[in-house]
């Protein structure tokens, strides 16, 4: 029974999936009404458990990981077992390309730095992996600083000067472009933003 791993849930999570795939919904349609005529041909995950499972099972070798990992081979217990139960969350690699890397190989995460960045994820005591793979990518977070600094040089700090200029009619000031980018690192999502922006 230990060597069994719980199967993926199948149904799909409106809201998760409203979220990660709204630049593609078109108004008025709902995510189960988008899933069931395109998402689903398209590729798209019905939650945020299936999108995290894919992730970890495309880059998993199990060959790898028992010869590298020999206390999990010594155990007795199944690559795939230990890896989605215990591994991930451990820092182990998932393959040898992972291996040979300090950080983990998706995005060049970082975990360290994602969870002193974000505390909201620290204070929530979930795996920093995990919440990226689950939420964090799809809310705009940064994986590490470097990929921080040039989300908010190259995307956020154009797009926030482009609105106030837009629908405030003046240029945004420095410490504004600072607080609104720091804001879409901590996943502030751009309509939101826009819509503070109109109101204020």
């Amino acid at each position: 029974m230990e060597n069994r791993i719980s199967p993926i849930n199948d149904k799909i999570d409106v809201n998760w999936y409203d979220a990660t795939y709204r630049a593609f919904i078109p108004n008025g349609m709902t995510a189960s009404q988008h899933y069931r005529e395109h998402g689903e041909r398209m590729g798209f995950y019905k939650n945020p458990q299936q999108a995290l499972a894919s992730d970890l099972f495309d880059r998993f070798d199990p060959a790898w990981y028992l010869s590298t990992y020999k206390d999990v081979a010594e155990s007795g217990k199944s690559p795939w077992y230990h890896y989605f139960v215990y591994g991930y969350r451990e820092g182990r690699r998932a393959n040898e390309v992972e291996g040979r890397n300090s950080k983990y190989q998706i995005d060049n995460f970082d975990p360290h730095w994602y969870a002193q960045k974000y505390a909201d994820v620290s204070a929530a005591g979930v795996d920093p992996i995990e919440h990226y793979l689950l939420y964090g990518r799809g809310e705009g977070r940064a994986p590490n600083a470097q990929e921080a600094e040039r989300l908010k040089n190259k995307v956020h700090k154009p797009n926030i000067e482009l609105a106030f200029t837009r629908i405030i009619g003046r240029s945004a000031e420095p410490d504004e472009l600072e607080y609104w980018s720091e804001q879409m690192l901590h996943g502030l999502a751009f309509e939101k933003f826009f819509n503070k922006l109109a109101a204020s």
